[in-house]
């Protein structure tokens, strides 16, 4: 046990201690000590701009070389044009119709519904790590939380969220 002083030099002596703490609980006297040495050196963090060249190479070169890839890749790739590469691309197939054409909400339904319950993954993990650790009453707390995310999946399916339109 260690007790500072009131300049922050330490006191290892316990015997010392207690009859600090035994002074402080009877007399009510201050638990601070007067240190035995005059004079405190501190130490100061110096910085200069040399330090961060390391770093300033690493951006530099990051910069260059992103730069350097593209060009070469821009350079040294093949040339070849024709229609068929110039149109647009999707998911293999022709494109057809107007890409501003209204999209259905169950898509977004179906994504923020697989980030609620995979966020699930988020909180199950570090309680998994620490099974032994937390005992009955971590699993009574993670038994909870399987509970709520179990009604939520019921109401879901109470609603048909999950269900595809024919």
């Amino acid at each position: 046990m260690l007790c500072f002083c009131f300049s922050a030099h330490l006191i290892d002596n316990p015997d010392e201690i207690y009859g600090l703490f035994c002074s402080f609980l009877i007399n009510k006297k201050s638990i601070f000590v007067p240190c035995k040495t005059k004079s405190v050196k501190k130490e100061t963090m110096s910085s200069d701009l040399h330090d961060f060249l390391p770093v300033l190479m690493q951006i530099a070169f990051s910069i260059v070389f992103v730069f350097a890839t593209v060009f070469a890749s821009n350079m040294l790739g093949p040339k070849r044009k024709s229609a068929r590469k110039q149109a647009n691309f999707e998911c293999g197939l022709d494109p057809t119709g107007d890409a501003r054409s209204p999209f259905p909400i169950k898509y977004f339904l179906i994504a923020i519904l697989f980030v609620l319950f995979d966020m699930e993954i988020v909180f199950m993990y570090p309680w998994a790590v620490n099974f032994k650790a937390t005992g009955w009453d971590g699993l009574l707390k993670m038994g909870g939380f399987i509970a709520l995310l179990l009604v939520g999946y019921l109401y879901i399916v109470k609603r048909k969220a999950l269900e595809w339109e024919k």
